[in-house]
């Protein structure tokens, strides 16, 4: 969720922005998707809820996939 629409929403105080003590879900990428759509699959890391998910323990639609990062 974007900034203003937590502010919209009263949720500024725990959403909208990456800081401390707000709760993150988050994908980092290698590559800018807005130059060329396909950089949005160079996914370099993911948050949910704070924590760095083990995508090698994500059933996902291509299969498995080897850990990105290691905590």
């Amino acid at each position: 969720m974007r900034y203003n629409a937590a502010e919209f929403l009263r949720r500024d105080k725990t959403l909208g922005s990456i800081e401390v003590g707000k709760v993150a879900d988050a994908v980092l990428l290698n590559a800018d998707p807005t130059v060329r759509i396909e950089n949005a699959r160079e996914i370099a890391l993911v948050l949910k809820g704070g924590e760095i998910v083990d995508e090698s323990q994500l059933k996902l639609a291509g299969g498995p996939v080897a850990r990105r990062v290691v905590p």
